[in-house]
C-alpha cells in the first residue's frame, strides 16, 4: 500500500488528463480458488480518490484493462472468474478515440478472452479503421517483449504471433505493457529486430509493487529496476515519453516525431 500511495502522489503531480493501469489493479484475486479480497479493492479506490487529484482538486479519470491478478486462475479463464473487475469496469477489450487526434486500444492478454480468434479479428478491424489517427497506442498486460519474465512465456508468444504483426502493419506508435514489474523501453522494432519507424514497447507495470531485475536482451533500449510511472505527452509534432520514480527522478526520456 505504501508503494502504491507514494506513486499515486507522484502521478498526480504530473497533472494528467487521465491515467491508465494495464492490469493487476488491486491484486485481489486468488491464484487458484476462493473468494476475491474485497478489502484490497476498497483500499485501491480509497487511495485513488484521495491522492489522484489534479491541480484543481478534480479526480483524475482512470482507464484500465485486465491482468492476471484480477482473475481467479490468472489465465485462460472467463468473465465469471473476474467478477469485481467486470462489475467495476465492464470491459477488458475496447477502444477509445479522441476525434481523429488519438486512438487507444485496450486488450486482454489471455486472462478472460483468448488472444487468438475473435479478439485478434476485432483488433484488426479497429486498427484498420483508426490507422489515420495522429497518435495510436495499444495497452495490455502481458508483454510481447518482456523485460524480466521469460521470452517464451505462453501469453507473450501469442501476443507476438497474433497482435504484433497487426501493430506493425497499421503502424501503432507505442505499446504499453505490464506484468514484469520493471521499467523498460524497447528499440523501435519490426519482427523483433531494431528498425527505424518500428513499434516501441514501454513497460513494464511497476506502479505499486516491488521492482524486479530486468534482463539484458537485444530488443531492450533502456531498463531500470525501479518503481515508476510512464508519462506520455501528445502533441501535433509527435510524442514524448518519460518515466518518473516516486521521488520525482526521471529514469528515461524518449521522443517520437
Amino acid at each position: 500500500f505504501k508503494r502504491y500511495k507514494a506513486m499515486c502522489k507522484q502521478a498526480a503531480k504530473e497533472n494528467p488528463r487521465f491515467a491508465i493501469i494495464g492490469g493487476d489493479i488491486a491484486y485481489a484475486a486468488p491464484k487458484k480458488g476462493g473468494q476475491e479480497n474485497w478489502e484490497k479493492w476498497k483500499t485501491f479506490f480509497s487511495c485513488w480518490s484521495q491522492e489522484m487529484r489534479d491541480k484543481d482538486g478534480c479526480l483524475i479519470p482512470l482507464l484500465v484493462t485486465i491482468g492476471n491478478h484480477e482473475v481467479t486462475g490468472s489465465f485462460n479463464r472467463g468473465a465469471k472468474d473476474a467478477p469485481f473487475y467486470y462489475m467495476f469496469f465492464e470491459k477488458a477489450t475496447y477502444d477509445i478515440s479522441f476525434g481523429s487526434y488519438a486512438h487507444f486500444t485496450f486488450l486482454d492478454s489471455n486472462h478472460t478472452q483468448k488472444i487468438k480468434g475473435k479478439q485478434t479479428d476485432w483488433l484488426k478491424k479497429v486498427l484498420k479503421k483508426n490507422q489515420h489517427h495522429k497518435h495510436r497506442i495499444a495497452i495490455y498486460h502481458v508483454g510481447a517483449y518482456p523485460s524480466s519474465g521469460k521470452f517464451e512465456f505462453p501469453a507473450s508468444q501469442l501476443v507476438r504471433k497474433h497482435w504484433v504483426p497487426l501493430f506493425e502493419k497499421y503502424k501503432i506508435h507505442a505499446c504499453i505493457e505490464s506484468h514484469d514489474h520493471t521499467y523498460k523501453r524497447t528499440h523501435p522494432l519490426v519482427n523483433g529486430k531494431k528498425k527505424s519507424g518500428g513499434v516501441v514497447y514501454f513497460g513494464d507495470g511497476c506502479w505499486g509493487v516491488a521492482p524486479r531485475k530486468p534482463q539484458n536482451r537485444p530488443y531492450l533500449a533502456h531498463t531500470a529496476q525501479k518503481q515508476q510511472i510512464l508519462v506520455v505527452e501528445l502533441a501535433n509534432d509527435g510524442r514524448k515519453f518519460w518515466s518518473v520514480d516516486p521521488k520525482s527522478h526521471m529514469l528515461d526520456y524518449y521522443e517520437q516525431k
